[in-house]
């Protein structure tokens, strides 16, 4: 279903807000004179989102992204720094694990509600379950990885993974910044 032009103009258009590109299923057409432009999602002042292809190179990407929103909503660099080593963790994870290294899409979006800074990373790789995962040997462990799952925790004040069966996986950090006493 398109909106039609003039709710477009008069609503979306002339409000100002930062958009983003979509998939189909955000079902939300931006008409053009010949034909629907890429998917548009208009995005709250106080939510900002990023999609990027699931590479390796492009955690660099995500972490100017991060930190650059972050710094707009008002992080301390502290709090900034624990989000993007638990976000940098956790994209290498989705693209190791999740993808195996082929091709795919990871989606990002930070919001602030009070004191909650809260940071969504979505994908639509192979639904991962936490708790299904194999325990690591230690001595494995040693050698190189087995921390990703336990330093985004301790990064984190709350995590949540949500299976999106076939839609993939949505993990939900959450940190809060606390004011001086």
């Amino acid at each position: 279903m398109a909106i039609p032009l003039s709710f477009w103009i008069s609503n979306v258009m002339a409000s100002g807000y930062p958009y983003r590109h979509c998939t189909a299923s955000d079902k939300i057409y931006a008409p053009t004179a010949t034909r629907f432009s890429p998917y548009i999602r208009k995005v709250t002042p106080r939510q900002r989102d990023l999609i990027v292809p699931a590479r390796m190179a492009n955690l660099a990407r995500v972490r100017r992204w991060l930190d650059a929103a972050l710094s707009r909503l008002g992080v301390l660099e502290s709090i900034r720094s624990d989000l993007a080593l638990a976000v940098t963790e956790l994209c290498t994870n989705i693209i190791r694990h999740g993808y195996r290294g082929g091709p795919g899409t990871i989606e990002l979006s930070v919001s602030r509600a009070g004191d909650a800074i809260e940071v969504i990373v979505s994908d639509p790789a192979p639904v991962f379950e936490p708790s299904e995962r194999p325990k690591t040997d230690p001595v494995e462990v040693a050698r190189e990885g087995g921390y990703g799952i336990p330093l985004i925790k301790a990064l984190a004040d709350e995590i949540a993974h949500e299976p999106l069966g076939p839609r993939g996986n949505r993990v939900r950090l959450v940190k809060h910044q606390r004011s001086p006493a």
